[in-house]
C-alpha cells in the first residue's frame, strides 16, 4: 500500500505540467486564431472601403458630368449673343443708320445683354452651390440651415432628377450643430440612389422630424425602394 501510495504521490506535478502544457498551448492555438481573424476582418474592412470609394466616385463623376452639362448650356448662350452683340455694336458705330433704326439696334443689343446676363447669372448660381456644397473654407462642425442645405443639393442634382417632382415637408427647426460637407455628402448620396431607383419619373419625399432627442432626415421614394446594388452608396 505504501508504494501505490508513493507513486500516486509522484504521478500528480506530472499531471499538473502536462495540463499546464495543453492550456498554453490551447492559448497559443487561440491567440493565432484571434490575430489570423484579426487580420481577415481587416482586409475585408479594407476592401468594403475601396468599394464604397469607388461608388462614391462613380456618383461624383455623374454629379460632374450633370453640372458640366449645366454650365455649358448658358456659356453656349452666351457665346452665341455675344457675336450678335459685337455686330450690333458695330453697326452703332457707323452713321448710315437712321435714328429709328439706331433705336431699334439698341433695343435688340439691351435684350441680347439682358439674356447674357441670366446666362451668367446661371453660372454664377451653380458656382456657388457648388462652393456651398463641397464647404471647404468652413469649420467641421458648426450651426448650419438644413433646408438650404437640402435646397443646395437639389439644385447641383436637377440634371439628374430631370421629371421626378419632389415633395418637401421639413417639420423640424431649420438649424443644426454638424458638418455641412458631411451632411450634403449624405443628402446628396441617398438623393441620387433615390432617383436611380425611380428611373426618371415619380415622387421623391423629403422629410425633417426630431424623435428622441435625434434629428431625423428622411427621403423616401413613392414607387419603389432603392434598389440592393444603390445602398452601397449611402
Amino acid at each position: 500500500d505504501k508504494h501505490v501510495t508513493g507513486v500516486q504521490t509522484c504521478a500528480l506535478p506530472i499531471c499538473r505540467s502536462e495540463e499546464a502544457e495543453a492550456r498554453a498551448a490551447a492559448a497559443d492555438e487561440l491567440s493565432r486564431a484571434n490575430a489570423e481573424l484579426e487580420a481577415a476582418n481587416q482586409q475585408l474592412r479594407q476592401a468594403q472601403a475601396q468599394l464604397v470609394q469607388s461608388a462614391k466616385m462613380a456618383s461624383l463623376g455623374e454629379l460632374v458630368a450633370g453640372i458640366a452639362h449645366e454650365i455649358n448650356n448658358p456659356l453656349a448662350f452666351i457665346l452665341g449673343h455675344q457675336n450678335t452683340v459685337e455686330r450690333l455694336t458695330g453697326q452703332l458705330a457707323g452713321d448710315h443708320l437712321s435714328e429709328a433704326d439706331k433705336a431699334a439696334t439698341l433695343a435688340k443689343t439691351a435684350d441680347r445683354l439682358g439674356a447674357m446676363r441670366m446666362g451668367l447669372q446661371r453660372i454664377q448660381s451653380l458656382v456657388l452651390n457648388l462652393r456651398k456644397f463641397s464647404r471647404l473654407d468652413e469649420a467641421e462642425s458648426q450651426n448650419l440651415d438644413v433646408p438650404d442645405a437640402i435646397g443646395t443639393v437639389l439644385a447641383l442634382l436637377a440634371p439628374k432628377l430631370g421629371a421626378i417632382e419632389i415633395s418637401q415637408r421639413l417639420e423640424a427647426r431649420p438649424t443644426l450643430t454638424a458638418s455641412p460637407a458631411l451632411l450634403n455628402q449624405v443628402v446628396m448620396n441617398i438623393l441620387s440612389n433615390a432617383a436611380d431607383a425611380l428611373g426618371g419619373e415619380g415622387v421623391i419625399e423629403i422629410a425633417t422630424r426630431e424623435q428622441n432627442g435625434l434629428y431625423r432626415i428622411e427621403i423616401r421614394s413613392e414607387e419603389r425602394r432603392v434598389g440592393k446594388e444603390c445602398r452601397s452608396r449611402w
